[in-house]
């Protein structure tokens, strides 16, 4: 059954400052993007409500049109543009951030665009959907943040399919955002077809910079340097660091093979499910998993330690959440393990730190690492959720939304 659901609209001051409904609008991006299947998000922080404190706005035709975008294109087989630019990354290049958006979402590129003024309505002409041209105006309501977290008005300017954003208050750029406010006046970024761009805050703790490189099977893996080492959260019995991600794999050999030979990785260990691969003296700090498709498999977070593991278990036992598969005990890596089904959609794992091995450290083959029957790790005191993790896994499919570049023109504008 489709759903299709609006963000919130603008309520409260316009002061960039005044963060009001922008977190949750943020909350529902993080819903949209993570369950597109059936599923369709209508902006409506570009409405400029006529009583912007009155939280019953006036206008309620436009956001029934653009739902009933969604319908016709979806549900109804009709041509027509449904959606407006919907953000799917940033790059840092020195003091200049670069916003991607979806390819699917552009509908004829990017443009400046203004609907006009809610309290107007009655006049012809005055405010319309959807939006108009207007390409003499600057593009507003873009913010940059450094190391500081503070934010910073940016000038902000279309190129090609993307948005570069500067400021001189921000010389090291870690975080962007847009129209991220309770009311975005004029927030002006829209597809051309006159329909809004998604509100939208990101920043990379640590910062640095670097390039993202995309595998034979879609995998993004991303490279940075000059990054700071982030403080663990605050509060005991909580991760204290990302350890290892995991991909499925339509050829797990293969891709091995690949990182191996391209990125000078090294194979630790195959078993009869996956391929682990290090890049430092912990055991494993991705794997692919052979699972003949291509997706996420689980991202897995560090706890201090075992009894860390157990009270992360117990904590979220308190909020009706129980483990997938766990506690237990894995072979490669020796870490203690519970897998949990996130509530926003994919795999995530409470670990304790994979074990370190040496230079010369021998891979091992699946026929070493075997159980007795009935049991998938070492201590086989729990059940697993098969058909609950594999339907989590194939939800997160690679997905790239901007065009790779050559490496001799990057190398040429580095020189």
């Amino acid at each position: 059954m489709p759903f299709y659901f609006t963000q919130m609209q603008c309520y409260g001051s316009p002061d960039p400052d005044n963060v009001g409904f922008a977190d949750v609008r943020q909350v529902r991006h993080l819903f949209f993007q993570n369950n597109r299947k059936n599923v369709g998000m209508v902006v409506q922080s570009d409405l400029n409500s006529a009583r912007p404190q009155g939280i019953h706005y006036f206008n309620k035709l436009h956001p029934g049109m653009r739902l009933a975008r969604w319908a016709l294109a979806k549900d109804y087989g009709k041509n027509v543009a449904y959606t407006g630019p919907i953000f799917s990354g940033y790059k840092v290049n020195g003091r200049k951030v670069t916003v991607a958006f979806e390819k699917d979402s552009l509908f004829g590129g990017l443009m400046v665009g203004n609907k006009g003024m809610a309290k107007d309505y009655r006049e012809p002409g005055k405010f319309v959907e959807p939006a108009r041209p207007t390409p003499n105006d600057s593009l507003n309501h873009f913010r940059l943040c450094g190391a500081d977290k503070k934010w910073h008005a940016a000038e902000a300017k279309i190129v090609g399919n993307a948005v570069e954003v500067t400021s001189d208050n921000v010389p090291t750029p870690i975080g962007v955002q847009y129209a991220y406010s309770a009311v975005p006046e004029n927030s002006n970024l829209y597809n051309k077809a006159g329909l809004p761009a998604t509100p939208v805050i990101s920043e990379d703790p640590g910062g640095g910079h670097g390039i993202i490189v995309e595998l034979a099977e879609g995998e993004l893996l991303r490279f940075l340097v000059d990054a700071e080492e982030v403080a663990p959260i605050a509060g005991a019995d909580l991760p204290v660091k990302l350890t290892h991600v995991v991909f499925n794999s339509a050829d797990a050999e293969a891709t091995g093979h690949l990182v191996e030979q391209a990125l000078g990785f090294r194979v630790s260990d195959r078993t009869k499910g996956m391929v682990f691969v290090r890049c430092n003296d912990s055991h494993h700090s991705t794997a692919f998993a052979r699972a003949g498709f291509p997706s996420l498999n689980h991202i897995a977070f560090e706890m201090a330690d075992m009894d860390a593991v157990m009270r992360g278990i117990g904590r979220l036992r308190d909020h009706d959440m129980v483990p997938a598969w766990g506690p237990g005990r894995h072979g490669p890596g020796a870490n203690v393990f519970a897998y949990f089904i996130a509530p926003f959609g994919p795999v995530i794992e409470f670990s304790t730190a994979v074990e370190k091995v040496a230079e010369d450290y021998q891979p091992g083959a699946p026929e070493d690492w075997t159980w007795p029957e009935g049991r998938i790790d070492q201590w086989g005191m729990s059940d697993k959720d098969f058909a609950g993790l594999r339907a989590a896994e194939e939800k997160f499919r690679h997905r790239r939304d901007w065009d790779a570049r050559p490496l001799d023109l990057i190398n040429e504008e580095q020189a």
